[in-house]
């Protein structure tokens, strides 16, 4: 081999180098979604510059022409794989159906045979000739109708692919946007020197199809330094989407469905027409539907989005409600009695009161020593706090029933210490942006589990609140260093008087936190320490606005 032809194919053999170094690592460690398409590039990428270089050292004319048909089947083959890895790379995976593949696959597939029979009607190519300079060789072709058919089609899709990947890295950060960059730049290589290609009078010392595939595989390996295209880079809008507890259904201007995820699906949410056609454009309603385990109540609302003050599609998310709305149920007839258990205890209170200032009356008449005086004074005016404590209950309670609310977690942890005297504990909180929907004595909780690590605890240091997912719930963990419960008493110790003093404590908690559907329990190892954990329905959880 000369020193000519061996310059001549050395981009060929540095770009199958490139590519099977890239391929055996793809191979090896991906575990990416993208994995088999980027893969197969490059793969085809190797093989495409393996036939441009076989074909240099090919005389014959009919040899040489099948080697073309071979270079145009993986041609058809790398650009199906090119616009694969594009949208499985962007998280567009369900575009890549066998519909698709199959009408992309079919229109190379007749290119490649139109190329193949060229000599039958000699559309593709109207004339060529094998020329040769210093022992290389190659085809100068005077093109037909279909060849540029072809070019069409290349040069289409690999500006429909940097077009799409261009649009995608504007929501990329960092690292991965400066690499889906280099990625188009390298397929923007490659598509101008193949256009080159066409163009121009050929050259067989220079063959410009290899430099740019050379030039493709050079930015794809320096993306991959950059950005890791080869590793998995978190999780995708449409991973997001479709791993969320809500259905969630997008439509364009025309109500055609975009994309729709798998609760979606479950849920049958486009099916539902009748329900879906008295929202709002900008609403929500609630609706009641069947299901496996019975009726469920669910929240559908529907936002438009436009852009730049033209609507450009509408998305509409369904969520369960059912185990909310029962929650709000419990609370609202746990309310009801409470109110009538108030009103019951303030109209007796009052009522004794009544008596009792009587006999202070009585009492103030007859001869009494100065002490008993002041002592009886005092026990009016004690009397008199009373009432006026219990009519300010009741104002409160007329101007301002109770509800649940949302409470930022970490601050009714605050708010339920903040006035406990805590001496030399320490307290660590790691709870997150949580809001947890809870009865406004939801404080009380944390105040209560304090005074229980303070009073049964014994040498209690540190007091620790963290918080857990399992599954479908939340668990808001609350443990102490101190010498724990013993295992016979775990359930016992919720029960209303048991423990040490009054005995009411995490009796109250336990109440507290069943008015809206939580409950706890404890956990800890006996000798190291208590451990509660207070479980939280999903729909009484959300993250901080």
């Amino acid at each position: 081999m000369s020193e000519t032809q061996f310059l001549s194919l050395l981009p060929n053999v540095l770009c199958i180098a490139v590519s099977l170094v890239m391929a055996y690592r793809v191979y090896s460690r991906a575990s990416i979604e993208h994995r088999q398409s980027l893969l197969a590039t490059f793969v085809l990428i190797s093989m495409l510059a393996l036939v441009l270089g076989i074909e240099r050292f090919i005389q014959d004319r009919n040899v040489y022409a099948t080697m073309v048909v071979l270079e145009y089947a993986v041609c058809v083959a790398l650009l199906i794989a090119i616009l694969s890895f594009s949208l499985c790379y962007t998280g567009q995976r369900s575009f890549v159906s066998r519909r698709f593949i199959s009408i992309i696959t079919g229109i190379g597939a007749a290119v490649v045979a139109a190329n193949a029979t060229n000599g039958l009607h000699h559309l593709f190519y109207v004339s060529y000739e094998i020329i040769e300079t210093n022992g290389l060789h190659m085809m100068q072709p005077e093109y037909g109708p279909l060849f540029y058919l072809w070019l069409i089609y290349a040069v289409g899709i690999l500006a429909f692919v940097m077009g799409w990947l261009l649009k995608a890295s504007g929501s990329m950060m960092g690292s991965k946007r400066r690499g889906t960059v280099l990625i188009v730049l390298g397929l923007g290589f490659y598509t101008f020197m193949g256009i080159m290609n066409s163009v121009l009078p050929r050259d067989p010392r220079v063959d410009m199809l290899t430099i740019g595939l050379l030039g493709a595989a050079i930015m794809v390996y320096a993306a991959n330094r950059t950005s890791s295209i080869i590793e998995q880079h978190g999780m995708t809008m449409e991973e997001a989407l479709r791993d969320m507890d809500d259905g969630v259904v997008i439509e364009d201007p025309e109500h055609r469905v975009m994309y729709m995820n798998d609760t979606a699906r479950e849920l049958r949410i486009m099916d539902r027409s009748p329900y879906l056609s008295a929202i709002p454009a900008e609403g929500s309603v609630d609706i009641h539907l069947d299901a496996q385990d019975g009726e469920r109540k669910f929240n559908v609302k529907r936002s438009v989005v436009d852009r730049n003050g033209v609507a450009v599609g509408t998305v509409t998310v369904m969520r369960d409600v059912t185990e909310s709305r029962t929650t709000e149920k419990r609370l609202a007839l746990a309310n009801h009695r409470l109110d009538t258990m108030a009103r019951a205890l303030r109209h007796d209170i009052m009522n004794e009161l009544t008596v009792l200032h009587g006999h202070m009356e009585l009492l103030s008449g007859t001869e009494l020593e100065e002490k008993q005086r002041e002592r009886l004074e005092k026990a009016r005016k004690a009397a008199v706090r009373i009432n006026d404590l219990i009519e300010k209950t009741r104002e409160q309670h007329i101007l301002d029933p109770v509800q649940p609310k949302w409470q930022d977690l970490e601050q009714a942890i605050r708010d339920g210490i903040r006035n406990v005297d805590l001496g030399a504990i320490r307290v660590r909180t790691d709870v997150g942006d949580l809001q947890i929907l809870a009865d406004p004595m939801f404080p009380t909780v944390f105040s209560n589990l304090m005074d229980n690590s303070l009073r049964h605890g014994g040498s209690v240091k540190e007091v620790r609140a963290t918080m857990e997912r399992k599954g479908q719930r939340t668990l808001i963990v609350w443990e102490d260093d101190g010498q724990g419960i013993p295992s016979e008493e775990k359930e016992r110790i919720f029960e209303k008087g048991i423990g040490k003093n009054t005995g009411m404590g995490l009796f109250l908690i336990r109440e507290i936190l069943e008015i809206t559907g939580m409950d706890i329990r404890e956990e800890g190892i006996p000798g190291k320490g208590a451990r509660f954990m207070i479980s939280v329905p999903a729909s009484s959880v959300r993250e901080k606005e």
